[in-house]
């Protein structure tokens, strides 16, 4: 197993408050964003370089990461840039998986569409849930996947981890 590289200085700080009661500890990144992941994750930077945060466990095979981009940036790229645009741009990436039919919902008074899809990655088949959240000044896309074999023991984590995202103010 290869190691991480040594974090660049430039990173942003990863902040994590351990929940010893539930299993769940928050972490986040600066003033920007917290989300619970399960105690035995940790930080990786072998999945998405690009990614904002990413948290995982190689032994168990489950992960999520979240990806953010500047609003401002894509409506000026693209003006009127939305929420429903954000997620036509992501889910594109997984129509080969198969997605689910979108859900619209709230996540922590975000705005928020949900698919899950199914896949194979390197003949691993995957269970992914994935999000996309409107926030004050950036969407964000939150995505938590496990093994297809063992969806039915961290569906309701990988669940529950997005619904965990909350924006700081």
């Amino acid at each position: 197993m290869a190691c991480d590289p040594v974090p660049n200085l430039e990173e942003p700080v990863v902040e994590t408050v351990a929940d010893m009661a539930s299993g769940f500890k928050e972490v986040g990144i600066e003033d920007q964003f917290l989300i619970r992941v399960p105690d035995y994750m940790a930080p990786t930077t072998q999945i998405n370089p690009s990614a904002s945060l990413v948290y995982g466990s190689h032994r168990k095979e489950v992960f999520v990461m979240v990806i953010e981009d500047s609003k401002a940036m894509l409506q000026t790229q693209s003006p009127g840039f939305s929420l429903d645009a954000y997620y036509q741009l992501v889910v594109s990436r997984f129509e080969a998986l198969n997605p689910t039919q979108p859900r619209a919902n709230n996540i922590h008074n975000l705005r928020a569409i949900q698919i899950t899809a199914r896949g194979s990655i390197n003949e691993t088949n995957l269970i992914y849930h994935i999000a996309v959240l409107e926030g004050h000044d950036r969407f964000y896309q939150i995505v938590s996947w496990a093994r297809e074999e063992d969806a039915f023991e961290y569906e309701p984590m990988l669940k529950q981890m997005i619904g965990s995202f909350r924006e700081k103010a």
